[in-house]
């Protein structure tokens, strides 16, 4: 099979949003490894309920439209893990842990 001529470009913003998670989630570990507040279980299932949500959502798009599904798939998971780690960043600035680099 051949791919589609018209196929978009690379949404290089996604990929430096997605890298911005990940350094979030490492700064995330090693503030939880230093002592500081870890997400407790109310935070877990917020989190959980969030991406369960979203594949609720995919799956309703993906009925009418798969290709649409497939777009919106990696901007949802960019967007769920962007905002879990805002609310980690600031649940890390307002408890900070002594003595630990920025």
């Amino acid at each position: 099979m051949q791919a589609p001529q018209n196929t978009p470009p690379p949404n290089f913003g996604m990929l430096i949003l997605l890298g911005l998670c990940v350094w979030a989630a490492m700064k995330d570990r090693a503030y939880k490894k230093a002592g500081g507040i870890k997400p407790d279980r109310f935070e877990k299932i917020l989190l959980l309920s969030t991406f369960v949500g979203c594949i609720v959502l995919l799956f309703a798009i993906g009925l009418r439209s798969p290709e649409a599904a497939g777009t919106l798939t990696p901007v949802l998971i960019v967007v769920g893990v962007g905002a879990w780690e805002i609310y980690r960043y600031r649940v890390r600035k307002k408890n900070p842990v002594g003595g630990m680099p920025r």
